[in-house]
């Protein structure tokens, strides 16, 4: 679905970083897109994932999504024109203690974590990001920087949360709560599966 939302975009260069299970992902996408294999999936975290795709896309305009989150096509459009450094997709909705949450002031995102109070939360990261030519080159400083140091566990919100304090304009695309889903759980698949059928459906 993420593949085709970005075709149905005319985003035809689509990198796939894969890491369990990485032949039925080449089997079911084909040439639909390039693809990277992580074979340190299971000890190493995105950092190292999105390391792969260095030497492809640094200082190039790129989105980065996660495989896990499932987002309405309505929203994609709006998101492709907004303008920042950084456009970060931010679901509204009244977060949960577990959840990423935003923080954001005077319309830029301030902070990325769950560790935000709930009632400081504007809503959840959505798990799609867009960076221009300039903040795509400091995504890989930075990424270079934390698996330097040994950080492989460390997130894409904590490279989010750098650029912030470095002053890059890191800015929202609110979405809202019935327009996205990140899968954890086979609940999540369940409520996924009807929210694709109202996404591939949608009442005019």
């Amino acid at each position: 679905r993420t593949v085709d939302l970005y075709k149905n975009n005319n985003i035809n260069e689509i990198h796939i970083v894969t890491g369990y299970l990485n032949q039925h992902i080449e089997e079911e996408i084909g040439t639909l897109a390039i693809y990277s294999h992580n074979p340190m999936f299971d000890s190493a975290g995105i950092l190292l994932s999105t390391w792969l795709l260095k030497e492809k896309i640094e200082g190039e305009r790129f989105i980065l999504s996660t495989g896990d989150y499932i987002s309405d096509p309505e929203i994609f459009p709006n998101f492709l024109a907004k303008e920042g450094d950084v456009v970060v997709a931010v679901r509204k909705k009244l977060c949960k203690d577990n959840d990423i949450k935003v923080k954001v002031d005077k319309n830029k995102i301030i902070e990325l974590d769950e560790d935000i109070l709930i009632k400081d939360a504007i809503g959840e990261f959505a798990m799609m990001i867009k960076f221009n030519n300039n903040s795509s080159t400091r995504f890989f400083q930075i990424v270079k920087d934390f698996l330097t140091q040994q950080k492989t566990d460390a997130r894409i919100v904590d490279i989010l949360n750098t650029m912030i304090i470095e002053g890059y304009n890191v800015v929202p695309h609110f979405i809202e709560s019935h327009q996205g889903i990140e899968i954890n759980y086979f609940e999540d698949i369940e409520e996924a599966e009807k929210r694709v059928i109202n996404y591939d459906n949608p009442i005019i």
